[in-house]
């Protein structure tokens, strides 16, 4: 027998702890949604009284992940040299420190925590996680990998430009 899952805090508990928005206008957005359905965090977004960065950033905390502001920390090239950038860039991870031998990434997604089990497996050592926003993830990553990603994908390019050309689009 398994041991028993933690609870997860409410979205709206979050939001409110964090500031992002009041208590009444949770509380309007539960109305809503037991009316109309729909996700919680939509709504409020929909009702403007959170932005989409929040959202994130609360689902993350929700997750278990800490937030972090990458365009905050010094992401140098030498932890950038240890996760392939093609890797990073397909799994919109950004790895900015080692923790006790283990890697730490900051995602984008946070509904997608697999991805830190994926990423281990691929590098062969544990790797953490934290949520970051997603402009700051792509900024990162541009940052980081940016000129190394367009040109380690230039002879892909050239080479599916070449094979274009030579396919026949007429019976």
């Amino acid at each position: 027998m398994s041991a028993p899952r933690a609870r997860r805090k409410p979205l709206g508990v979050i939001l409110v702890e964090h500031g992002a928005c009041e208590q009444a206008q949770v509380d309007r957005a539960l109305a809503e949604q037991a009316k109309a359905g729909g996700h919680l965090g939509e709504i409020l977004v929909a009702m403007q009284a959170i932005d989409r960065n929040q959202l994130t950033l609360a689902l993350g905390v929700q997750a278990g992940l800490d937030p972090v502001d990458l365009d905050q920390l010094d992401t140098g090239p030498a932890i950038a040299k240890r996760l392939d950038p093609a890797t990073c860039q397909l799994f919109r991870a950004v790895p900015y420190k080692e923790e006790g031998g283990a890697h730490v990434v900051a995602l984008a997604d946070p509904l997608n925590v697999n991805i830190l089990q994926d990423l281990s497996f691929i590098v062969g050592t544990e790797v953490k996680g934290s949520i970051a926003t997603e402009q700051a993830v792509d900024r990162a990553l541009k940052r980081l990998y940016g000129a190394a990603e367009q040109q380690s994908m230039a002879p892909v390019l050239n080479e599916v430009r070449s094979s274009a050309q030579d396919i026949d689009l007429e019976d």
